[in-house]
C-alpha cells in the first residue's frame, strides 16, 4: 500500500485494480464488499447473457461514496465475445464533493481498464433526481440494476461521530429510504433491480416503503458476525413491477469465530 499524504491506495486484488482511500473522507467498508458481491452473485449471469446478446447493461450507484461498487462491479463483469470485451455502463453519484473528487483519482489509476469511460460521476443530491427532472429525464426507466450503499440510521437517531463525513454516509441527513426507493423507481426499466444493504431493524419499515413505488422484495439474506449472533444486517434484491414472491437466502456469516451466544 503506497502512502501519499493522508490518503492510500488500495489494491482490489482482481485485475489490477486500485482504489483511493482517504481516512477522513472514504474508506473501504466491509457492507460495500459484501454488497457488491452479492450483487455479482446474483446478476452475473444476466450480465454474460445481455453480452451474448450484444446488449450492455447499464448500472446506476446512488451514496457511491469513493466509487467502490462501481469499480468492484466493473472488475468482476467482464465478458469477451468476438473481440469485444463486454463491461457495465455506470453512473456513480454522490453528494460530497470530496468524495467525487477523490473517485475521479481512483477511475485515473485504472485507466487501462476503461473505467474513467464506463464509470460517470456526478456530483449532486439524490433527491434531484426526481426533483430536477429535466436533467435526468434521459436516465428514467434506463437502468438493469441500481445499486445503494444507504445511510442507515434515521435522522435524530443513533450516535452522531465527530466526523461529518461519517454523519453525511451513517445518517440519513440528505435523504431517506423513502427518496431512495422513489430514484430507484424511476431509474430503473420495467423488471430491473435495485441492490442494497440495511439494518436488519428496520426490515418491514424498507419492504413497505419498496412497495410504495413498485418494487417487489424478491431476495433476502441476512447477515450475521457468526452462527450465534443476530442478524445485524441484510442484502436484498427488489425487482419494479414483479410479481410478490420473496426467497429468504441462507444467513452469510462473515466470521468463523465460535463466539459464545
Amino acid at each position: 500500500m503506497n502512502k501519499i499524504n493522508t490518503e492510500n491506495i488500495e489494491d482490489l486484488q482482481i485485475n489490477n485494480y486500485k482504489i483511493y482511500q482517504n481516512d477522513k473522507i472514504f474508506k473501504i467498508g466491509t457492507d460495500a464488499i459484501l454488497l457488491s458481491n452479492y450483487i455479482i452473485n446474483n446478476y452475473k449471469n444476466k450480465f454474460i447473457n445481455k453480452a451474448k446478446k450484444n446488449t450492455n447493461t447499464y448500472i446506476f450507484d446512488l451514496c457511491s461514496g469513493g466509487a467502490i461498487i462501481p469499480l468492484l462491479l466493473h472488475a468482476h463483469l467482464q465478458y469477451e465475445i468476438n473481440n469485444k470485451i463486454y463491461k457495465p455502463k455506470i453512473k456513480a453519484l454522490d453528494i460530497n464533493k470530496e468524495a467525487i473528487l477523490l473517485s475521479k483519482k481512483s477511475l485515473e489509476l485504472n485507466k487501462k481498464q476503461n473505467a474513467h469511460i464506463d464509470i460517470q460521476l456526478i456530483n449532486d443530491d439524490l433527491k434531484n433526481i426526481y426533483l430536477n427532472k429535466n436533467n435526468y429525464s434521459n436516465d428514467y426507466t434506463k437502468y438493469d440494476i441500481v445499486t445503494v450503499n444507504p445511510p442507515y440510521i434515521k435522522i435524530n437517531s443513533g450516535i452522531k461521530s465527530n466526523n461529518e463525513n461519517d454523519n453525511i454516509s451513517r445518517n440519513e441527513i440528505f435523504c431517506t429510504f423513502d427518496d431512495i426507493s422513489l430514484v430507484s423507481s424511476k431509474l430503473l426499466k420495467n423488471r430491473g433491480a435495485v441492490f442494497f444493504i440495511q439494518k436488519a431493524s428496520r426490515l418491514a419499515e424498507i419492504i413497505i416503503t419498496l412497495k410504495k413505488y413498485n418494487l417487489e422484495p424478491k431476495k433476502i439474506q441476512f447477515i450475521q458476525y457468526n452462527i450465534h449472533s443476530k442478524p445485524d444486517l441484510f442484502l436484498m434484491q427488489a425487482i419494479k413491477d414483479a410479481k410478490e414472491n420473496v426467497q429468504i437466502e441462507p444467513p452469510l456469516i462473515i466470521s468463523k469465530e465460535e463466539n459464545k451466544k
